[in-house]
């Protein structure tokens, strides 16, 4: 099914994926939030059809992050940021 070669480039593949991930999430939340952070965190408590007008292009993602928001309910660094990091 698999050659060993193969096997030998997704098991570096999936190294490096878990290097990566780990590299990410580390100190995610050490820094406090930049301007635009907050105002995304703000954008979300806008009713959908507002976040649509004002948002543009960005809808998806306030949309997304509001969602996000609500599952993890008080928004700090670390919440906000991982959404973009997953």
């Amino acid at each position: 099914m698999f050659k060993k070669s193969n096997l030998y480039v997704w098991g570096v593949l999936a190294l490096i994926v878990a290097v990566a991930t780990v590299l990410r999430f580390y100190h995610i939340g050490t820094l406090s939030f930049w301007h635009d952070e907050i105002f995304s965190v703000r954008r979300t408590t806008l009713p959908v059809t507002e976040m649509f007008t004002e948002g543009g292009r960005m809808f998806l993602y306030y949309l997304s992050l509001a969602g996000w928001v609500r599952l993890f309910p008080n928004p700090n660094e670390s919440t906000v940021r991982a959404l973009s990091a997953v």
